[in-house]
């Protein structure tokens, strides 16, 4: 049930419940207990659309270090490359000298 305030109040009633059997008489005792009451989290939501700040500085750290990570990738894969380059042409002229041998 919503208030006046928005809240939203959820009420769950509470027995207790004794039975005692004894030969062919059974006696019910039963107790309403006062609800107990945990508050699991309590704030404020703001508008919709809306993110907290440190969920946007979160976004924003990752976003550098994906940033980061990116740049360190293009400079691995042009290292990669100019390897590949060198491997490739120091075994074109080793293969080169060891044809003009025979």
């Amino acid at each position: 049930m919503a208030d006046a305030q928005g809240r939203i109040v959820v009420t769950s009633p509470v027995q207790r419940i004794v039975t005692v059997i004894q030969g062919d008489q059974v006696v019910e005792v039963r107790q309403t207990l006062s609800p107990h009451i945990q508050v699991i989290s309590m704030g404020v939501q703001g508008p919709v659309g809306t993110v907290a700040e440190r969920v946007l500085d979160r976004a924003a750290a990752a976003e550098a270090a994906a940033d980061e990570a990116m740049a360190l990738a293009e400079d691995t894969a042009t290292d990669l490359a100019s390897l590949t380059t060198q491997l490739r042409d120091a075994f074109t002229y080793h293969t080169g000298v060891i044809s003009a041998q025979e």
